[in-house]
């Protein structure tokens, strides 16, 4: 109800619903009010009323008027301070001895509704106990609070006590003749019958409903999405296409649901059926449609005080990101929901943590996993719940001394579970519990069991992990045919999950999850055969099955116009999130950041499904290859790593004698030694010198290496390998360039070829804005993310130096205020043919998600900016450069999936459509970086070849005593994505070198003591 009453105006609106009363106070001073009269939903049926005025006299009668009219005004405005403060005015009337008809007994069923609906049980428990509901005394609330008793049992798990409840609301509402609430009250009780399994009782009770309805759209959808549950409920037990021909019904009504929500502006009950819908394409195997329909409900719920279906939504958008593999989210999304709870749910609390638990055994967080495990332990003994003792027991036998106890402990539960995903791997826990023990009857006879209950589990990953497990039970046993055959099982199922996934934002992840089974399969596939040539084939196969199945899924995607989708204001927040989060070196970045990248990217693939495509074979590959090239194909395995070197001609194999865990510590050795001591290095790259196989390169056929590194190979400088005992460089040989997988650099890409209307476009030198930036003479840094980002005074003559080498005209040039985020949007810019960054890069391994470039702060009015350019940013447009320059720190580093390679800036670029990508391993010196570029792009406009200018570039830099150290030449990387690494420049601009002489010393750029800059200055 609204009033208007002289200048005033506000709206009270209680949370009784139609069978309760509104109050409005006004002053004695007030001349008049008008009251309209609002349904709460558009298109709700109509309902009776009338106005009743109360003259007010006494101070006590005023002050009470006063307060249930305010406490309408809070409970109207929907958060939680608000309806907590109206919860509060309802129960203090509620203790008062009011004079006003009526008021005493409202504000009691006010109080206990407003404490039901926040999921505060045990408040509105003890409220209560303090009203009769005898059938011998009459109240106009009593089919309310029985409904809302019902409610509480039915939340708490009593299902018969529910039941009782609710036919007794059902008999008040039908005394009172009150249909539309008996419609409401229907629908209750017939979700009470679905969750006893009762599912004829349960239909009956929706028919009901359906009749009383009267065409009230609320209703109307939320009989229509309990009827989905009865879809998923009727398929239980049945075969796998029986299960998806009902998940599909249960579909089709969430659907109608949601529309009628819609239709009745009911943004709660819309955001429950999202929830929904999320739930049921969860069970139809469809995560990126199910993410993408809690984070639309989370979305709208969190602008509500509703904070039980928050919880519900954070620990649904967890739970999925835990089976997917991405930790980092699902920590933010768990812990998240676990501050949301209270005593009310300790239930839901321990199932958070038990979910947050083995979130931490995945990221090797053993500790805070078994503390976590313990306290979801105690809490299902307090409860005598089967399921939280289940779930933590398995947790527990990975976790804590004495696992046999605990499976004995779960065990003991079996009879009582009804989740057939704890079930499921409950008998998983039992084969491996058995194998070990070599009892392999017992053993096999679990794993069967497991399969059969694994065929109705919610959560699709769960089918993995038991082909998983069968293939390692299998090798075990000596059965490597057995192994391998279970093996190429799960990795067909892996693959077809990829479909679901939308490729950037989850398919990485769950490669990274997967990849295990790939390896392992792999390793089988090798002990079992009788000489490495018989595999070789195979092995290929396999490596490129599951290599950057998630950039080829996303390479092989119709293309979109980028502006029917995009929601600037979501990325402008992102860039902010990302900054803030960068500056103050989070471990984890913010629940609202992955929230905005949901929504947003869901804008712009929310109607693909895309398999990745057919892969190659080796004779298609072969054929694509020049007879001076050869890929380096690397598999690296736990005890060996497999190294297939193809050529046009030939596919050589070999295993090199050194462990994942030995490679693994050398390179980060290397890093080490070459990033934080500046020194050569020579004894550290000579250890990881058995990577190159000598003698095939030594036979002087090849001149140009591609490699594809897998696992911990990413972070290594190939270029500065020896492939002599003289410590020749790999470089000085050969030109290098990577790619994420064969297929990735051969297949045929979707779009169409662009026509580039500048040759290049350089973003440089950005104006920063933050205070205290100068740089000091003199002082040595690096450049690195901080609070306070430095200029990078060199990146501005780095600048004009490159662009001196083109003829007038050709290239477009933002620096200062210029180099901002909103120009790297423009069209020309994504369409020049060669798109150049020297600035700030950011990574931090300990915050992998977040990753980016930084471009000015302020715009060229002076105005604030974000400028921080995000990973999701750069999903949201193509970018058609034939090549992308990335001049700044760790810029080749990103998160490295195994399988996937690095996800991180080049492979945005990549994914958007740029065919190379030169970037750097670690941070990289000002100075010598400017003068590299300068040799770079001098030996491009000469060659045309990226990889030939790449190495011209670093032989050149690598000749001068000052820059002899691999520090300064070794970080560049190209990836490609085309075999052809060619820039076709026009002819003007290959022609330019002849008025433009490049030096070939440092007496072009000015000295340390000519401008007030130091020596270098890392990017």
């Amino acid at each position: 109800m609204q009033i208007h009453s002289g200048d005033t105006a506000f709206i009270v609106n209680q949370p009784l619903g139609r069978s309760g009363s509104e109050y409005a106070y006004l002053p004695a001073s007030a001349k008049g009010a008008l009251a309209c009269l609002y349904p709460y939903y558009a298109n709700g049926a109509l309902g009776s009323w009338e106005f009743i005025e109360h003259t007010l006299i006494t101070d006590a009668q005023m002050q009470d008027a006063q307060w249930i009219s305010d406490a309408g005004k809070h409970w109207n405005r929907d958060n939680a301070p608000s309806r907590l403060r109206a919860i509060e005015l309802y129960q203090g009337l509620a203790r008062a001895s009011s004079t006003l008809p009526g008021i005493q007994e409202m504000a009691l069923s006010s109080a206990i509704l407003a404490n039901v609906f926040r999921y505060s049980f045990s408040a509105a428990k003890a409220l209560l106990a303090d009203i009769s509901l005898s059938e011998d005394r009459w109240t106009p609330y009593r089919h309310l609070l029985l409904g809302a008793r019902a409610k509480i049992e039915m939340e708490q798990g009593n299902l018969d006590a529910a039941r009782k409840q609710i036919l007794k609301a059902i008999e008040a509402a039908q005394s009172g003749q009150l249909p539309l609430e008996m419609a409401e009250l229907f629908t209750l009780a017939g979700l009470i019958e679905l969750l006893d399994l009762n599912l004829t009782e349960g239909q009956v009770w929706l028919g009901k409903a359906e009749k009383h309805a009267s065409g009230d759209n609320r209703l109307l959808a939320l009989i229509n999405s309990n009827r989905s549950f009865v879809e998923i409920l009727q398929s239980r037990g049945s075969s796998e296409a029986e299960q998806n021909r009902a998940l599909g019904r249960s579909l089709l009504l969430e659907e109608k649901a949601a529309a009628l929500a819609e239709l009745a502006l009911d943004r709660r009950t819309l955001a429950k059926i999202l929830n929904n819908l999320g739930y049921v394409n969860e069970r139809h195997r469809a995560l990126r449609a199910a993410l993408d329909y809690y984070t639309r409900a989370l979305a709208i719920v969190s602008q509500m005080d509703d904070p039980e279906f928050n919880l519900l939504l954070l620990r649904n958008l967890g739970t999925v990101n835990l089976s997917l593999g991405d930790h980092n989210k699902a920590a933010s999304f768990l812990l998240s929901a676990l501050r949301i709870t209270n005593e009310d749910n300790r239930r839901e609390s321990a199932l958070i943590r038990c979910r947050l638990a083995k979130n931490f055994h995945k990221q090797q967080r053993v500790l805070e996993a078994q503390s976590y495990f313990q306290a979801c332990l105690d809490t299902g003994v307090q409860l005598d719940d089967a399921e939280l003792i289940v779930a933590a027991s398995i947790g527990l036998m990975h976790t804590a001394p004495s696992p046999h106890d605990y499976l004995h402990k779960a065990l003991d539960q079996l009879p009582r579970l009804r989740d057939p995903d704890l079930t499921t791997r409950l008998y998983l826990a039992l084969a491996s519990d058995q194998s070990q023990r070599a009892d392999w009857q017992q053993s096999a006879e679990a794993m069967r069991a497991a399969e059969a209950a694994a065929l109705t589990t919610r959560d699709p990953t769960i089918e993995v992990e038991v082909l998983h497990q069968a293939m390692q039970l299998a090798v075990r046993q000596g059965k490597l045919s057995l192994a391998i055959k279970k093996g190429f099982e799960a990795i067909s199922r892996i693959e077809t999950m990829h479909q679901h996934l939308e490729a950037q934002r989850y398919g990485p992840a769950w490669s990274n999850l997967t990849n295990r089974i790939y390896r392992e399969l792999a390793e089988a596939l090798w002990q079992e055969a009788e000489k490495p040539e018989d595999i070789k084939v195979a092995l290929l196969d396999l490596s490129e099955r599951m290599r950057s199945v998630s950039l080829r899924q996303h390479l092989s995607r119709p293309e979109r116009d980028p502006q029917d989708d995009l929601d600037l204001e979501q990325l402008e927040q992102i860039s902010q999130l990302a900054n803030q989060s960068a500056g103050q070196q989070q471990q984890g970045l913010p629940l609202s950041y992955y929230l905005i990248q949901t929504l947003q990217s869901g804008r712009y693939f929310k109607d693909i499904r895309q398999p990745a495509p057919d892969l190659l074979n080796v004779q298609e590959i072969q054929a694509s290859l020049g007879s001076n090239q050869l890929i380096l194909n690397y598999l690296v395995l736990d005890q060996r790593l497999i190294l297939l070197a193809i050529s046009q001609q030939d596919i050589d194999i070999q295993a090199i004698p050194m462990t994942a865990a030995t490679l693994q510590d050398r390179a980060e050795r290397l890093r080490k030694t070459l990033v934080d001591g500046k020194a050569p290095g020579r004894k550290d790259l000579a250890s990881l010198a058995s990577l190159l196989p000598r003698p095939l390169l030594a036979n002087g056929q090849f001149d140009e290496l591609i490699l594809i590194a897998h696992r911990s190979l990413h972070q290594l400088p190939f270029a500065a390998l020896p492939i002599d005992d003289a410590g020749t460089a790999l470089v000085e040989r050969f030109k290098l360039r990577g790619a994420p997988s064969i297929n990735t650099l051969l297949m045929a890409k979707s779009g169409q070829a662009s026509l580039h209307g500048s040759e290049l476009v350089i973003f440089a030198d950005p104006t920063f804005n933050s205070p205290g930036g100068q740089s000091i003479q003199g002082q040595e840094t690096v450049r690195t993310w901080a609070q306070t980002l430095r200029p990078l005074d060199y990146t501005g003559i780095e600048a004009q130096r490159i662009e001196s080498l083109f003829p007038a005209g050709q290239v477009l040039s933002f620096t200062g205020t210029r180099a901002n985020r909103r120009n790297l949007h423009l069209e020309q810019v994504r369409q020049a043919r060669v798109l150049h960054f020297a600035t700030h890069g950011y990574f931090n391994p300990d915050q992998p998600d977040n990753m980016g470039l930084q471009l000015a702060g302020v715009d060229e009015t002076g105005q604030p900016i974000a400028g921080f350019v995000t990973l999701p940013e750069l999903f949201a447009y193509p970018f058609a450069n034939q090549l992308v320059v990335i001049n700044g720190c760790d810029t080749a580093m990103g998160k490295q999936q195994a399988g996937e390679g690095m996800v991180g800036l080049v492979r945005g670029f990549l994914a958007q459509g740029a065919r190379q990508v030169l970037s750097t391993l670690w941070p990289v010196a000002d100075r010598a970086s400017a003068q590299f570029m300068e040799y770079f792009y001098a030996s491009l406009l000469q060659q045309g070849s990226a990889g030939e200018a790449l190495r011209d570039a670093q032989l050149k830099l690598r000749a001068n005593p000052r820059y002899r150290n691999p520090y300064y030449w070794a970080p560049y990387v190209l990836h490609s994505a085309d075999l052809d690494d060619r820039i076709g420049f026009t002819a003007s601009g290959q022609a330019a070198l002849t008025a433009v002489p490049v030096t070939e010393e440092l007496t072009s750029f000015p000295h340390a003591e000519e401008v007030v800059v130091p020596e270098y200055v890392g990017r």
